[in-house]
This record gives C-alpha cells, sequence and structure tokens, in this order.
C-alpha cells in the first residue's frame, strides 16, 4: 500500500474528529480559546506599534485595491464570449471534405512553395536584423560623441572659471 502523503493524513484525521461530536467541540473550543488569548486588539497596542499597525493595514489596502483595479481592467478588456454553436453547425464543421483527386506531383510542388517563401522570409528576417545591428551601432557612436563633447565643454567652462579667478 502506498504512503500517504501529509494533506491525505490531516484529511482522515479531520473526518475521524468530526464523527466523534465530544471530540470535534471540545478541539473547536480549544481553538477559540487559543485564538482569544493570541489575539490583540489595536486599543490594546502601544501608540509605535499602532501606527506600525496601521502602515501594514494601509499597504495591505493598497495592494488589495491595485489587484482588484488590475483584475477589473482585465475584464473590461477581455471580449463578451461567442454564443454556444448549434449541433448542426458543429456536425458541417466536422465533416471531411469531399475526396478530391490531387496528385501527388501536386503537393510537391505546394510544399516546394511554402518552402520557397519560408525560406525568403527568413532571409528578409535576418537581413531586417543586421541592418537594425547596424543602426544600433551608428546611433551609439553618435551618443558617445556627444557625451565626450559635453564633457570638453564642462572641462573649458571650469578652466576658464580658475583662469578669471587667477587673474582677479
Amino acid at each position: 500500500m502506498a504512503r500517504l502523503t501529509a494533506a491525505e493524513k490531516q484529511k482522515r484525521y479531520r473526518d475521524r474528529l468530526k464523527n466523534n461530536p465530544e471530540k470535534y467541540e471540545e478541539n473547536k473550543r480549544k481553538h477559540r480559546e487559543h485564538y482569544h488569548k493570541v489575539k490583540r486588539l489595536a486599543k490594546d497596542l502601544s501608540p509605535k506599534e499602532r501606527k506600525q499597525a496601521n502602515l501594514i493595514w494601509k499597504l495591505r489596502q493598497r495592494e488589495y485595491r491595485k489587484r482588484r483595479k488590475n483584475l477589473q481592467s482585465i475584464i473590461d478588456v477581455t471580449p463578451p464570449s461567442s454564443p454556444l454553436p448549434r449541433v448542426q453547425d458543429i456536425q458541417a464543421v466536422h465533416q471531411p471534405p469531399p475526396a478530391s483527386p490531387v496528385s501527388n506531383a501536386s503537393r510537391e510542388r505546394e510544399r516546394k512553395k511554402v518552402k520557397k517563401h519560408k525560406s525568403k522570409v527568413y532571409r528578409a528576417n535576418k537581413k531586417l536584423e543586421e541592418e537594425n545591428k547596424n543602426l544600433k551601432r551608428f546611433c551609439e557612436k553618435y551618443k558617445k560623441k556627444l557625451m565626450r563633447n559635453k564633457q570638453k565643454e564642462v572641462k573649458i567652462t571650469r578652466n576658464q572659471k580658475t583662469s578669471k579667478a587667477i587673474i582677479f
């Protein structure tokens, strides 16, 4: 017999507990007592603890509202569901097409066309990627040039200030 997982053991334990009403009520009572013993009311907290608790509550509320807003925006964007199709429509769609005498050679020609088209698209994509890379390099070159010029201007203005300070 296979070993039970922790969840299965726990479920069996709870089932046995619920089958015995006296033990079940005793367990509920113990749990209730423990909860009331451990729980702390906001009015019983020190000012520092209350401030910290308020901050935590505020952050939790903010996160809750954010999640709810995001969910609502997703619901708003989602298009309404399509009406359920009728049985006749489903049967019409799933009927196999009438057999046509398509020769093997025509299938080969069609495959060749598809393959040729895929190759053409792949080459065009590679060409565009290369062009994109060159444009980025070009852009970076001029950014660097601009940055160097700005640094040079700052250096010149500093030197002018120090030379003016020496003259006076």
